[in-house]
């Protein structure tokens, strides 16, 4: 008996189609249409993150930034109108004989050589501009000063200790002084900061109070430093709550 040969296990016309007993793991075979050119893998690094094309986003409004310019600017009007004050060599009253101030807003009183004048300017920061209100008696030598601001509510400020701080630089960079020496204290529970500034016109006591979104600054001015004026003053303030 002559020897048949092997059986093709593929049926004719379909080389594709897997041999008997293979797994098949990919469900019913279908061939591949004919002329079809396989998948093209993109070139080059690929992005990693999606893709917009919207509007690109803006930074943020330093609005904290121009809060601590104005700041300083409000300081810098009080100390320099201060200096403004001085006007002659009279010695200054006992405080014994100073009368107290009660400011017409109902918001404080403080004690005061005499009468004092009340000017109203503005401290301009970006699109913002802060109103200073300042209260300034003279006589002689020495000037003193109660000025206070308050800063709108979207206008941020930032931490009291930075406020206080860039007050104090800007009343130094607004009169073209440096700062002598500052320290931080609080009055009535408020964060302040004394400070004092050297000019070429004298130098200028100044305790600065964060009260909320206020400010208070109250100055003594003179040729020579006047602690002992300074000190009544800020002694003799009496915030309303």
């Amino acid at each position: 008996m002559s020897a048949q040969p092997p059986t093709d296990p593929t049926p004719s016309g379909d080389p594709f189609r897997p041999l008997p007993g293979s797994p098949d793991t990919s469900g019913p075979y279908v061939p591949p249409p004919t002329g079809t050119a396989p998948p093209v893998p993109p070139q080059g690094p690929q992005p990693t993150t999606p893709v917009s094309y919207g509007v690109p986003a803006q930074p943020e409004r330093p609005r904290r930034r121009w809060g601590q310019i104005a700041v300083g600017a409000a300081a810098a009007i009080v100390v320099a109108l201060a200096f403004a004050f001085l006007r002659g060599s009279d010695s200054m009253p006992s405080t014994d004989k100073w009368t107290t101030f009660a400011d017409p807003g109902g918001r404080f009183t403080v004690a005061m050589p005499n009468t004092p004048e009340r000017t109203t300017q503005q401290a301009p920061a970006g699109n913002v501009s802060l109103e200073v209100v300042t209260f300034t008696a003279n006589y002689g030598d020495v000037a003193v000063g109660v000025a206070h601001t308050d800063y709108p509510p979207g206008l941020e400020l930032g931490a009291p200790q930075d406020v206080l701080t860039g007050a104090v630089q800007g009343a130094a960079q607004g009169t073209q002084g440096t700062v002598v020496s500052s320290s931080s204290t609080t009055v009535a529970g408020r964060p302040a900061m004394d400070a004092e500034v050297q000019s070429s016109k004298g130098r200028a006591l100044s305790r600065i109070i964060l009260d909320g979104r206020r400010l208070y600054i109250l100055t003594t001015a003179a040729k020579e430093s006047r602690s002992d004026i300074q000190r009544y003053l800020t002694e003799s303030l009496k915030l309303t709550p």
